[in-house]
């Protein structure tokens, strides 16, 4: 990975006013990834339409704050661990999180060049980052602690992802193959940064309650940001129509018997279980 990827992490990293204004300055990282992604469909790409393209766009916006949000966490305690062990693994997951940033803010820029609000909600990701745990007053540990909660999630919807193929059939192949290529790779470094957890932090009573303390504190701002940047994608589409059969499978695929949030729950609910690690949810 390029050294590029690697600056600015040597402690938690925030951006200052005049970063977050503006766009980010793109260093290919040392990884061969490449999506033709068609601008022409970038609002629609999904087989189920608009609505479920503009719920993964979404996520798409979130990617690069929350990239490298994880990135400078876990290096900040990698440095300071005694396992050796660990090193290789911490930097494959910088090298897949770097590479993951470089291409969603390639996939946002398209999303902006189609007239939707995208430069606008990723600078208010970042700020919003920093203004709830950029300060002083919150502890490296609860920083590390909310890279846990990203990155569980990111893992239960990535197996969920690869385990359903039928989640993406019939849609525009170039947004399905990053999706996919996104999804190996968050099951794959699942656990890097819960380890660099138990050996900085530990696995005792405060571990544990600071750890769901970061899901209860940062779990619901995190899933508002969400609703508001899927409603302004929305709103912006001022030339697409959303009728009411493709809002009910929408609903469906999110709320029925198959939908996210019943196949990720329980996951969710095991993570909240004091003896809770990465590795026994499987592959």
């Amino acid at each position: 990975m390029e050294r590029s990827a690697l600056k600015g992490l040597k402690t938690p990293q925030t951006l200052s006013k005049q970063e977050q204004s503006q766009p980010p300055k793109l260093t290919k990282p040392g990884r061969h990834t490449h999506f033709d992604l068609p601008a022409d469909r970038v609002s629609d790409w999904h087989v189920q339409g608009v609505l479920m393209s503009h719920f993964l766009n979404t996520m798409s916006i979130m990617a690069p704050a929350v990239e490298r949000f994880t990135m400078s966490n876990t290096m900040y305690f990698q440095r300071r661990t005694e396992l050796s062990q660990l090193r290789p693994r911490v930097m494959e997951l910088l090298s897949q999180e770097a590479a993951h940033r470089f291409e969603h803010t390639l996939y946002n820029r398209l999303l902006e060049a189609a007239g939707l609000p995208a430069a606008q909600l990723e600078r208010q990701v970042e700020k919003l980052l920093n203004a709830a745990l950029g300060g002083q007053w919150v502890s490296p540990s609860f920083r590390l602690a909310v890279v846990l909660m990203f990155e569980h999630h990111a893992a239960l919807v990535s197996k969920m992802t690869l385990e359903r193929p039928e989640l993406l059939n019939g849609s525009v192949n170039a947004f399905k193959q990053l999706w996919l290529w996104h999804a190996r790779e968050e099951v794959q470094h699942k656990s890097v940064a819960y380890d660099v957890w138990i050996n900085a932090v530990g696995s005792g009573v405060k571990a544990y309650l600071l750890r769901i303390g970061a899901v209860v504190l940062a779990g619901l701002p995190t899933l508002v940001t969400a609703l508001f940047i899927f409603t302004a994608l929305l709103a912006a589409e001022r030339n697409r129509r959303i009728d009411a059969r493709s809002a009910w499978h929408f609903l469906k695929g999110f709320v029925g018997p198959k939908g996210v949030v019943p196949t990720i729950a329980p996951g969710w609910f095991r993570y909240l279980l004091p003896g809770f690690h990465p590795d026994k949810e499987g592959s």
